[in-house]
């Protein structure tokens, strides 16, 4: 209702559960994995209150995580809490069925998993202090050591990014077909060239003479 698609991988696929529409006829083929019918009239009862908590969502006036542990509280005794239930229910078996049957979207979705998955190890890997634990005791603390932790991914990445954007350029200028659509292929989460443990130096009067990014060759 935001907008916004959440198109995650699978688990336990043998044991999901599908859910079919009131007046639908049987499906032959997948009977067995139908489990109940939704309550269509419970959702567009609940529509006009769904409808202001994404406004409020969208809007800024609420936090998700707000909203999530009251109606959480207010479990199967709270009309929206079942509304937004049956809601879901629909949404996800519509893109259950979408994910059978769209090998290309099976493909993306283990390709944008393989990215997160890449960044947490990254992550881990630079986080080797305390063996990756946040033992900071306040929230001060603990909100310096991720923000440190965000900002040296982000320069590894951005690092990443110009060199192999130089090294695409130096190929190309060598003669080397490097296709534009075998460039999603790429990741600027590589890890394996950096030298983690030793003495750090931060000279900044050694990077004065280094060419811009746009500038930078083999």
């Amino acid at each position: 209702m935001l907008g916004i698609r959440f198109a995650p991988r699978i688990k336990d696929l043998p044991d999901q559960r599908l859910w079919r529409l009131p007046e639908s006829a049987p499906y032959q083929h997948i009977e067995p994995a139908v489990t109940d019918k939704l309550n269509i009239n419970l959702i567009r009862d609940t529509w006009d209150e769904m409808l202001r908590l994404v406004a409020s969502l969208k809007y800024g006036e609420e936090k998700a995580s707000l909203i999530v542990g009251k109606l959480a509280a207010a479990s199967h005794r709270n009309k929206l809490f079942r509304g937004l239930q049956e809601l879901g229910r629909l949404v996800k078996t519509a893109y259950l069925a979408e994910y059978f049957r769209d090998l290309e979207l099976r493909r993306r979705v283990l390709l944008g998993l393989n990215k997160g998955e890449s960044l947490h190890s990254l992550a881990r890997k630079v986080f080797f202090g305390s063996l990756g634990e946040v033992r900071d005791r306040t929230y001060e603390d603990q909100l310096n050591a991720a923000s440190a932790l965000n900002l040296l991914l982000a320069a590894i990445v951005c690092w990443n990014t110009v060199h192999l954007q130089a090294c695409i350029k130096k190929l190309r200028a060598d003669g080397v077909e490097v296709k534009d659509d075998d460039l999603r292929f790429l990741s600027p989460l590589l890890r394996h060239h950096i030298g983690i443990y030793g003495q750090y130096s931060f000279d900044f009067r050694r990077y004065e003479d280094i060419p811009a990014p746009e500038n930078l060759s083999y």
